[in-house]
């Protein structure tokens, strides 16, 4: 039996109730769930924030799992402190207290590091970041804060709200200096098919991000949109992506490309 929890990602509002199609639009499915005998289950669905439905969904999951004392966890921030805090509660959630406000400690000291660091190459830059292209929308959530967090400029200021629709006539105006695409649900191969038709939006190559290509596709189903530990390598891309920096340099290489990157190896995507 596993004495640690079982993470399963949840970021959306599901369609409908029942544990079965919850975990189908996540990354576990119930059978490999039900294998690992979790002691402790954490999810992440707004869905879930009010005490009836997470009643119901723990009740429905103890039933699935054959296991009346499993511990269900919902845990959707909307806030990059409450990210932090999901560290802490984690630790009192499984007797490691200290551990876990180290573990957040090191993370935030990680961001405000990077920060720092690089504060000349980041600061004041106009940064958009997008989750959809073809209706462009604008990230939301901790997404702004993050962008903040480098002493850059975001274009959408809702820190904790939802995504926003823009469009490209507001983008424009933004003069955005940097544009970070990671498709909410779509992978970094998906992000970058989508160039051909970024290069038919009226305006496009008039952008001073396009112009500098500083234009940043990413992997949205990796990174950004989810809360939990892949915040730190998401953060990494960013400041990156507003630093000027090459994938490899604070990220895992090939981590995201830029649009000078893409354009000079066309031929692998399409």
């Amino acid at each position: 039996e596993s004495s640690n929890p079982t993470i399963v990602s949840q970021p959306g509002e599901p369609a409908e109730s029942g544990i079965g199609r919850i975990l189908d639009r996540g990354h576990l499915e119930s059978e490999l769930l039900a294998e690992l005998h979790p002691d402790l289950v954490l999810v992440s669905s707004d869905s879930l924030n009010d005490a009836e439905p997470l009643q119901e969904y723990r009740a429905e999951l103890r039933a699935a799992l054959k296991s009346d004392d499993l511990r269900v966890v919902n845990f959707s921030p909307r806030r990059i402190e409450q990210f932090y805090d999901y560290f802490s509660e984690l630790g009192k959630l499984v007797g490691k207290v200290e551990e876990g406000a180290k573990r957040a400690g090191r993370i935030k000291a990680q961001y405000m590091n990077w920060a720092d660091n690089f504060y000349d190459r980041t600061k004041s830059k106009r940064v958009t970041f997008l989750s959809a292209v073809k209706e462009p929308t604008l990230a939301g959530l901790w997404i702004p804060e993050m962008i903040q967090l480098t002493s850059a400029i975001s274009q959408y200021p809702g820190a904790g709200l939802n995504d926003k629709p823009t469009s490209w006539t507001e983008i424009g105006a933004f003069r955005p200096e940097v544009i970070v695409i990671a498709l909410k649900g779509g992978d970094l191969k998906e992000a970058i098919s989508l160039l051909p038709h970024l290069q038919q939006v009226p305006g496009w190559d008039d952008l001073l991000a396009v112009k500098r290509s500083q234009v940043f596709f990413c992997d949205g189903t990796k990174h950004f949109h989810r809360p939990f530990t892949n915040l730190i390598d998401s953060m990494a891309i960013l400041v990156s992506a507003i630093a000027g920096f090459d994938s490899g340099y604070i990220t895992e290489r090939d981590s995201f490309y830029n649009l000078r990157w893409i354009e000079l190896h066309r031929h692998k995507f399409f």
